[in-house]
């Protein structure tokens, strides 16, 4: 029998179970980088920018993105060195994860161009990308990654 965890209670099986989907759910995003072939640079460059009525609607979007790095400071008091340590863990999360969450939207808005219009836009470009087992991990991963 597992133990109980004192800030969730959640035992450790569905923990580990949790994390193992979350895993998967980051691998399939990551995934999407072998589809960096469909993006055509021109077209990037060409862009129009977004109007500025809808910059609060943007910019919610992106605190939900982001939403958990700060999660690294919870643990800041075990380490050798923090004042050190986590104002660069922290801003070296911030510019990974923006390369990569750019990297999977150019990517999803040159494979898949009706994006805009799509329900489920990134279960739509995995099904163009890997088929519908693809697809059908992401949600998966997505249901248990946000939960």
């Amino acid at each position: 029998m597992s133990r109980l965890n004192p800030v969730f209670p959640i035992d450790d099986l569905s923990q580990e179970f949790i994390k193992f989907i979350s895993r998967i759910h980051r691998g399939c995003l990551c995934s999407f980088l072998f589809g960096l072939g469909n993006i055509e640079v021109s077209t990037l460059l060409g862009a129009d920018f977004p109007e500025v009525n809808s910059f609060g609607e943007t910019l919610l979007i992106l605190l939900y993105a982001y939403v958990g790095f700060e999660g690294t400071t919870v643990t800041a008091g075990e380490g050798r060195s923090p004042r050190r340590d986590i104002p660069g863990a922290l801003i070296t999360t911030i510019v990974f994860i923006g390369v990569l969450y750019f990297l999977i939207q150019a990517v999803s808005v040159f494979t898949l161009p009706g994006l805009a219009t799509s329900d489920a836009a990134l279960a739509d470009v995995a099904n163009i990308l890997f088929g519908s087992f693809g697809a059908a991990v992401l949600i998966f991963g997505a249901v248990f990654s946000i939960a």
